[in-house]
Formats: structure tokens, C-alpha cells, sequence
């Protein structure tokens, strides 16, 4: 297990129930537990709180493995508690036209009725 502590740098958008809360986590922990661990509590102390995807962020880089491998690949240290900033996520964005073309064309002209 591992100590970890969620917080939010935006300050329009805090989490309710992350402040001072220390949570021991499984090393085996991935982004999906981690972010219903925030989402829970939230969810608890305050009514209104709707489920958001967070984005993990554990000093400068995003968390995208589980956290043993993160801790490994990054020697970070069990013994203090880790800090995991956590950041709205978005999904990705929709294309709006798809125009089907062969995947060797490198450059295209477009004209005003191909919208």
C-alpha cells in the first residue's frame, strides 16, 4: 500500500471531502480506481457533486499505468505520501465531416461546397 492525498489546483471547481484526506491505496491501484476513490468521497460530502473523469497528475506527468509501475519507472519514495493533482478530462473530439479518401493523399485543396 501507498499513501496518497487528491487535490485540485483549480479553484472554482475544489473537490468536497479530498481536503486533508489521506488514503492508503493498493500499489496495483490504475487510473480508474484512483479516480472512483475521488469521485466516492465527493460524492458523499456533497450532494450535488455529479461522477467526473479526472485526469491523474503526480508531479509534472500524467498517470497512464498502474501505480506500482508509475512508482518504479519514476523512483518515487513509499514512505512519503504521493500527491496526485487531479484535472478535468475531456473526451477527445469528434470529427465533424469524414471524407473518405485514400490514406496516401499528403495535401488537399478544399473548395467552399466540401463543407
Amino acid at each position: 500500500h501507498v499513501q496518497v492525498s487528491f487535490y485540485s489546483a483549480s479553484s472554482d471547481k475544489p473537490i468536497p471531502g479530498a481536503e486533508d484526506a489521506i488514503i492508503d491505496v493498493p500499489v496495483s491501484a490504475d487510473h480508474e480506481k484512483l479516480n472512483n476513490l475521488v469521485n466516492t468521497p465527493a460524492t458523499a460530502a456533497d450532494d450535488e457533486w455529479k461522477q467526473r473523469r479526472f485526469e491523474l497528475l503526480i508531479g509534472n506527468m500524467f498517470l497512464r499505468c498502474p501505480l506500482s509501475e508509475f512508482i518504479q519507472e519514476n523512483n518515487l519514495n513509499f514512505e512519503r505520501v504521493v500527491q496526485i493533482q487531479c484535472v478535468d478530462g475531456h473526451d477527445p473530439p469528434e470529427p465533424q465531416h469524414i471524407l473518405n479518401g485514400p490514406d496516401w493523399i499528403s495535401s488537399v485543396h478544399v473548395t467552399p461546397s466540401m463543407y
